[in-house]
């Protein structure tokens, strides 16, 4: 029997479950273009993603931050909580990229004392304020707080993760949503996924800028970006062997997106 897509992004599948409040997640291996649009495919990624995923996800739950991930179930598919995304992401920076740096005249390392938080209107790509929130009935006053609370607590967290395998993080996309009958206590959970192209960090060590709209900019292979961060984290086919990472190829088509 065939599965129901629910949602479906280029790097990411969401099936439907025999479980109304549960829901399977599929990593493929295409990536899109920012800057193009064109789609291309990295054999191997959305393996590495799904593990780099995982890991996140799961470090979070040990630190109490509700989340949709159960369990990982192979090596590119999840079981997840069904969730109610909200109608927005958030985009934190915790450090300017080199335009900003140089328009407000900082340091490029500079690590700001509390992260930007921007919320985007995930239809329109409209930035928006948490006056648009309360005008447009997108979130209650007392949402605004928790929703405010649970954002800091994932970036000071992934933070510290980050720190922890010689990272620096310098910008994280992030989706929350509702669960279905999910016990916690906050109305909202951490859902979407945590791959390289989701967020961007500083390699500490050799002072590379990795994942997020970097993966397409050409200034490094795009696979060198997945293969850096799973290395660093740990992260191969086999276990947690940081000589099992696992190599891919792109193909010739994707050439042209760069």
């Amino acid at each position: 029997m065939e599965k129901k897509i629910i949602s479906q992004n280029p790097g990411r599948i969401v099936y439907a479950s025999s479980k109304e409040t549960e829901c399977f997640h599929y990593f493929t291996d295409i990536i899109s273009c920012p800057i193009s649009g064109k789609e291309m495919e990295l054999p191997g990624k959305g393996v590495i993603n799904h593990r780099v995923s995982g890991f996140f996800f799961s470090k979070l739950q040990q630190l109490n931050i509700p989340t949709h991930f159960i369990r990982m179930l192979n090596m590119r598919q999840s079981l997840m909580h069904s969730t109610l995304p909200l109608d927005f992401y958030v985009r934190v920076i915790c450090m300017p990229s080199s335009i900003l740096a140089k328009e407000f005249d900082v340091a490029p390392d500079h690590v700001f004392s509390r992260p930007i938080i921007e919320y985007v209107h995930i239809n329109s790509g409209r930035l928006l304020n948490e006056t648009h929130l309360m005008a447009f009935s997108i979130l209650e006053m007392q949402d605004l707080d928790e929703l405010h609370n649970i954002i800091l607590r994932i970036v000071d967290s992934i933070k510290g993760i980050c720190i922890g395998m010689r990272f620096q993080l310098m910008e994280l996309k992030l989706q929350l949503g509702c669960g279905f009958n999910y016990s916690s206590d906050t109305p909202f959970l951490l859902c979407g996924d945590f791959s390289p192209e989701s967020f961007s960090v500083l390699d500490l060590d050799s002072s590379m800028i990795l994942g997020g709209e970097n993966i397409t900019n050409a200034v490094y292979p795009p696979n060198l970006h997945y293969r850096s961060i799973a290395a660093r984290l740990g992260i191969g086919l086999e276990g947690p062997s940081r000589s099992q990472v696992l190599p891919f190829q792109i193909k010739e088509s994707a050439h042209e997106c760069l």
